[in-house]
């Protein structure tokens, strides 16, 4: 093998190597950017709606609070007027036109419940002979001889809701009135087609539970708005209640269910042509989380990648917990990092080149000096003395060539003087 061929076959390979490892580690430095941009992206999206609706959240609460200790005021100076309460109610339903209903549920006897006409409505309710009264009332009593004023907004038209109709079944008020600070229930009314969360505050009287205050939030604006959410173009967000139930996404018919339905699998396998029929196996670790939670895996909308980030979204002085989600395709958060990639490595190949013609250059202007010595010492040592050799390189080879010229002149100074002494001989 030639000396250039030797050279070349020594310096190009860790060149190649020492570049494409360049390219790669760039690369992967360059997607793993991309990547933590991204999250980065969707937290402080998420923060942002998250601000939002906990602002939202908290103000209903912060009046549930008000109005539980205006009753509580209300019974400790003896005015336990039922008409107190209806007003109340009223007036809070006015006054906050985001209210979907208001309710004020009591104890029995707590406000002058126990009377003729709780008792004729709680008979004729057993009866099942309800005459409609000439006169809607602004109340009703279950089975327990509790109390529920409730007023609703169906169709933007303020009214009071009575007996059935008003669905504060026992079960429920129980619930509420567990002693816990505050209770937030996500449900889908089918009477109005609305998905409704209700934030209820129990009332307490000289450190008794007594009653509850419930405020009921139609939840259409804000399944609009995080329906609107779209990252990177083809990205989505859900919101998930501290129960797991959906409560928005971008498939609208799972609102009000359970993660875990049945009814979730088959609208999901739907949505994704087959592909996916559930949330991800890690869906109850990411509910569950008090801190953010990111994960890559399989949309269950679709039959792409996503990188999908759970942001807590504490409200109620942070007693309850729901959980915002935003996913962003891999394929479009990758996008500017293959271009990225793409133009790395052109560059990559541009140095590459540029460095193997260099080296090229270098050694085949070593390999052409090396070459006229040789060709230069094999003429001195065949004895043609009159050859020349003129190079002006000055490293090593130059040095060398100049040597043999020294040589040759020695030698030709050393040829002459023998021939003068042959001569005079």
């Amino acid at each position: 093998m030639m000396l250039r061929s030797k050279m070349l076959a020594l310096l190009l390979p860790p060149v190649v190597i020492l570049v494409a490892a360049l390219i790669l580690f760039a690369y992967t430095q360059q997607s793993r950017m991309a990547k933590e941009k991204a999250q980065l992206e969707a937290r402080t999206h998420l923060g942002q709606e998250a601000r939002k609706l906990s602002e939202r959240l908290n103000f209903i609460h912060s009046n549930a609070v008000t109005i539980a200790r205006q009753v509580a005021h209300l019974k400790a100076s003896g005015l336990t007027s039922r008409a107190h309460l209806i007003e109340i109610a009223k007036k809070e339903l006015e006054d906050n036109s985001a209210y979907y209903g208001f309710w004020i549920m009591l104890e029995p006897k707590e406000f002058g419940q126990d009377d003729a006409l709780i008792q004729a409505r709680k008979e004729a309710d057993a009866a099942e002979k309800r005459a409609t009264p000439t006169e809607p009332l602004d109340f009703f009593a279950t089975e327990t001889g509790a109390v529920n004023i409730y007023w609703t907004r169906p169709n933007s038209t303020l009214k009071a809701v009575e007996g059935d109709d008003a669905q504060r079944e026992d079960s429920y008020y129980k619930e509420a009135f567990s002693k816990k600070e505050v209770a937030c229930s996500v449900y889908f009314d089918e009477s109005v087609g609305k998905l409704i969360t209700t934030i209820s505050v129990p009332i307490f009287y000289d450190s008794t539970p007594i009653g509850v205050v419930g405020i009921d939030l139609a939840l259409d604006d804000l399944q609009k708005d995080i329906g609107a959410i779209k990252p990177y173009t083809s990205g989505y967000a859900l919101l998930f209640s501290e129960g797991g139930t959906i409560i928005a996404s971008p498939v609208s018919s799972l609102a009000g269910k359970q993660h875990t339905d049945p009814l979730v699998k088959e609208e999901l396998s739907r949505a994704s042509q087959g592909t996916v029929d559930a949330f991800s196996p890690r869906i109850a670790e990411a509910l569950a989380s008090p801190d953010t939670f990111a994960e890559q895996g399989m949309s269950p909308f679709s039959a792409e990648e996503v990188l999908t980030v759970y942001e807590p979204l504490p409200f109620a002085g942070n007693h309850i917990t729901w959980r915002f989600a935003m996913s962003v395709p891999v394929r479009a958060i990758m996008e500017t990092s293959t271009k990225d990639a793409q133009l790395m490595l052109f560059i990559g190949a541009l140095g590459l080149l540029l460095s193997s013609l260099g080296i090229f250059f270098v050694v085949s202007n070593m390999v052409k000096s090396l070459r006229e010595g040789v060709t230069y010492a094999q003429a001195v040592a065949g004895g043609d003395l009159d050859q020349t050799y003129a190079t002006k390189r000055t490293d090593e080879i130059g040095i060398l060539a100049r040597a043999m010229m020294r040589m040759a002149d020695e030698l030709r100074a050393a040829a002459a003087a023998h021939r003068h002494g042959a001569l005079a001989i």
